[in-house]
């Protein structure tokens, strides 16, 4: 027969989350793969919110890496006219979504260019 209380777990403190908060703080965070490109796809469905109907007419952010925005712009006219505007898209995008995400954006003519190969470990 077993002594009493020898069955018993040693009692630990449960804290439960509801999956909504698991989830949020997840893709706030910022720092994991799944953050970014939620935070991207993100970008990409409020962009006339953010920078204006011209201009998200002519671009459309293709990637975010590593605080870098990637913007694919339609013609290299409207490219050349937004390197004047950098940090005004760069605020706006981080006041948008409420953290500082974004910390430098590139243009490029090329969507595929956008995407970018992870850095090889050394």
């Amino acid at each position: 027969m077993l002594e009493k209380g020898m069955n018993k777990r040693p009692s630990r403190k449960s804290h439960l989350y509801s999956v909504e908060n698991v989830l949020q703080s997840l893709l706030q965070n910022g720092k994991s793969a799944l953050a970014q490109g939620f935070t991207r796809f993100r970008l990409e469905k409020e962009w006339p919110k953010i920078v204006g109907e011209s201009i998200s007419k002519n671009t459309l952010p293709c990637a975010l890496e590593k605080g870098t925005l990637y913007v694919w712009v339609s013609h290299p006219t409207w490219m050349q006219q937004l390197v004047y505007f950098k940090d005004v898209i760069k605020e706006k995008v981080n006041t948008h979504l409420g953290y500082p995400s974004v910390y430098e954006v590139k243009f490029t003519l090329d969507r595929r260019a956008a995407k970018t190969e992870p850095e090889p470990e050394t």
